[in-house]
């Protein structure tokens, strides 16, 4: 079977509980699976599905329980900033609205499966503002903000 149809069955389960019983262990090239799921980026829900189906082999499993732990760490990094960053903006009457991943996020069995690296945010204001002028001076190139103004 097709590693990128495997991978889809997978993240079907995983995001809705779409069944996927005539996946067999020995028709998965694991090595390739976790090559394709870490290029699109689904390497935390493939995983997250392998581990409930049984399917995960130990001798493959090292590199996507690594993703997984680094996943985890990744949401709940980015859901403190969200969060200091909405504080920042309410306490200077900026109305916004967080889009896409952190929003979407919470439609997963659980939000460290919705892979993101930006957080998203639409503002009201015609102002474009950088957030390192809202007192974000850890706002980084490896930590990317988007904001967009109407």
């Amino acid at each position: 079977m097709d590693t990128g149809l495997i991978a889809s069955r997978l993240f079907a389960f995983a995001a809705d509980g779409v069944p996927c019983e005539e996946l067999k262990n020995e028709q998965i090239d694991y090595p390739a699976l976790y090559k394709f799921s870490k290029a699109h980026s689904i390497v935390n829900t493939v995983c997250y599905a392998l581990e409930k189906l049984n399917m995960l082999p130990e001798e493959y499993a090292a590199p996507f329980r690594r993703e997984l732990k680094i996943g985890r760490a990744r949401e709940a990094v980015q859901e403190l900033e969200l969060e200091e960053i909405s504080a920042q903006l309410e306490s200077r009457g900026i109305k916004y609205m967080p889009l896409k991943g952190s929003v979407m996020k919470h439609l997963y069995p659980r939000p460290d499966l919705r892979s993101m690296c930006d957080l998203d945010l639409s503002t009201i204001s015609h102002a474009k503002m950088s957030l390192t002028k809202l007192c974000f001076p850890w706002a980084t190139p490896l930590r990317r903000f988007r904001v967009r103004t109407a």
